[in-house]
């Protein structure tokens, strides 16, 4: 991993965590702008949890793929599955809560608030799993992850050794100097971020509106 992709991933954090404020903000005002706004929340923490539940399944696949890379394959289905699993959740609530019709802005307010519980479930479990199971193991995957980076890729593009072992120890640190409650942080904003997008886009095809004669 070169230096400037680092960069360009720390800005990336930065920005996303920026984003992660007004999207929460927006989340909530969206939510307080509907009359139904208590059901609302209410569903929301509990299609929140289901989703958040299958996040950590993906969470804890990955985590596995760091021990048995067999199960990456796993882990990227899981992963891809969760827009879907949003998508049928969403529909779900329009369907049953909703007596089937739903506004785009009353689609949005629900998958944003959703994400928004997942995001925080998902949050506190990855808090637990870097506070008190991890006991280095995922520094110790991403030092090695870089240090392989670093004899192949970066050696390609003809950086010496020695800027090698420097851009290696810059990386490590930049990763040890993270207390897990940092590193939760970050993860929360850009599951929220790439949450949000991905409930915009759900809510546009689970809108429906009444049919008029």
């Amino acid at each position: 991993m070169n230096n400037l992709f680092s960069k360009k991933v720390n800005l990336l954090l930065k920005h996303y965590s920026n984003k992660a404020f007004y999207l929460i903000f927006a989340a909530i005002i969206m939510t307080k702008m509907r009359k139904d706004r208590s059901n609302l929340q209410t569903y929301a923490m509990i299609y929140g949890a289901r989703l958040g539940l299958f996040c950590t399944l993906s969470f804890l696949l990955y985590i596995l793929g760091l021990h048995y890379p067999s199960i990456w394959l796993v882990f990227y289905i899981a992963t891809a599955y969760i827009p879907f699993y949003t998508f049928k959740l969403a529909k779900k609530y329009r369907n049953l809560e909703c007596e089937g019709v739903i506004g785009f802005g009353h689609a949005c307010a629900f998958t944003i608030s959703m994400f928004l519980f997942a995001s925080l479930l998902v949050a506190a479990i990855q808090y637990i799993y870097f506070r008190f199971i991890d006991n280095g193991f995922f520094f110790t995957a991403w030092q090695d992850a870089i240090t392989q980076l670093g004899q192949t890729n970066i050696s390609y593009m003809g950086y010496t050794s020695k800027q090698i072992t420097k851009i290696e120890s810059q990386e490590i640190t930049a990763i040890a100097s993270n207390t897990p409650i940092q590193l939760v942080w970050e993860l929360l904003s850009i599951n929220f971020f790439i949450g949000t997008i991905t409930a915009l886009i759900v809510a546009l095809f689970v809108q429906k509106h009444k049919k008029t004669n």
